[in-house]
């Protein structure tokens, strides 16, 4: 280079120099500067009012090969200050988003703050996601004190439990609401029936009912004096329950008779006593049974059937002569005089022949023996037979058998039971 030269170069360098020290900014001139140099006409976005689509040329945004190093389109912004050292949420100086913050998180637990809400003490309570609420912790009889958060402290001149239900104690606390009352249970109802009349001296049946709006548990029957006679026990839970009950009238003709009952509930409540009563009438007349003439009396006549039996066996025919009792009507509860009379008309003596009578019917039995037949003897033996007390009346079928451990034979005999004989 020639001394010209590098005088002129030098002049130069000390010119930048001069505009650097005295704050003048010297206007770079490249394409993609905003500004539309003199060259960058008709190639450069810089001298475009709408710039085209991107066609590879600096100032499209794009760095594309051969703008390194002189294209804005190459050129990376350095923020002034990093992500780094910026909050979560913040944008840098390049316009770039630093990134969310991430979501709260805290320890769920109560905080050492109070309130007071109403007559409720409340504290608050930090919740995990750094929330806070505030939860009641305790209800104040006597109200809540806001300048404390306290409960206001009273001691009631008469406490609550000596106080009725329903009542407020001297400290305004209220006692608490009275129970509802129980369902009222009525007294049970009772009914009777009792014929108007019957006959002296038998047997009628009563009809009770009781009644009552729970349970009917138990019905009693009384005589006219309020003596207990008879009780019914009724089963389950009936509303209502009924009994037929049975008594005895008087015995004698035109007396009158009353009867009581009542019922109870399950509660033990007891009804009133009602009563019924009747008249009592003679019994009807019933002509006794024609009765024929005693055995004893005339043996022949009267025991024909039997009069004339005959029990035979192989060498040794018993001959029976009569059978009977005093008479064919007997009443109940009476000892039977039976009679009969037998013969041993074979050629061997009959040994240790014993005579039963049975009446099956009634469960009755009687024996005699045993004895001894000699031949050609003759013999009348005699044996009560007891009808029991509570016969029913009517005509029964006597059974009487000869037996010794040889033979056994039997013959039959009918009698009548009647209360009038």
């Amino acid at each position: 280079m020639g001394a010209g030269a590098q005088k002129a170069a030098f002049t130069f360098i000390l010119l930048l120099l001069f505009f650097a020290l005295s704050g003048i900014k010297v206007q770079a001139q490249y394409c993609g500067d905003d500004v539309c140099n003199p060259g960058e006409e008709g190639w450069c976005s810089d001298c475009f009012a709408t710039p085209p689509p991107d066609t590879g040329y600096c100032g499209d945004g794009s760095c594309d090969p051969g703008e390194e190093g002189w294209c804005s389109d190459c050129f990376a912004c350095v923020p002034s200050t990093p992500c780094s050292s910026l909050g979560c949420g913040s944008t840098d100086s390049c316009g770039t988003f630093c990134g969310s913050c991430p979501p709260p998180s805290c320890d769920e637990d109560f905080l050492n703050n109070y309130r007071c809400s109403g007559s409720n003490r409340q504290r608050e309570k930090q919740l995990t996601d750094c929330t806070t609420q505030w939860v009641t912790i305790e209800s104040c009889t006597y109200g809540c004190n806001p300048a404390t958060a306290t409960c206001n402290l009273c001691v009631p001149v008469t406490p609550c439990s000596a106080l009725p239900c329903g009542s407020t104690d001297s400290c305004g606390a209220f006692c608490g609401a009275c129970p509802p009352p129980p369902p009222v249970d009525n007294v049970p109802t009772a009914t009777i029936t009792v014929p108007a009349s019957a006959i002296a001296g038998s047997s009628i049946s009563i009809s009770v009912t009781g009644s009552d709006d729970v349970d009917v548990a138990q019905l009693q029957l009384y005589d006219v004096d309020f003596n207990l006679l008879s009780t019914f026990e009724c089963a389950g839970i009936q509303a209502s329950c009924s009994n037929t009950f049975s008594a005895v009238v008087p015995s004698a003709a035109g007396a009158s008779y009353t009867f009581r009952a009542l019922s109870k509930d399950s509660a033990g409540q007891i009804s009133s006593f009602v009563k019924g009563s009747g008249t009592t009438t003679a019994a009807p007349v019933v002509p006794p049974p024609v009765v024929p003439p005693s055995p004893l009396v005339a043996p022949a006549a009267v025991s024909a059937g039997l009069s004339r039996v005959s029990v035979k066996f192989p060498l040794h025919p018993l001959f029976m002569r009569f059978a009977g009792f005093d008479s064919e009507c007997l009443s109940p509860g009476e000892s039977a005089l039976l009679a009969f009379s037998v013969q041993n008309t074979g050629r061997q003596t009959l040994s240790d022949v014993k005579f039963t009578a049975t009446v099956p019917d009634l469960n009755v039995y009687a024996s005699e023996g045993p004895m001894k037949l000699i031949t050609k003897d003759k013999s009348t033996r005699f044996m009560f037979v007891d009808i029991p007390s509570d016969a029913p009346e009517g005509e029964y079928l006597l059974r009487l058998t000869a037996s010794n451990n040889r033979f056994k034979r039997s013959v039959h005999r009918s009698f009548v039971v009647d209360s009038r004989c």
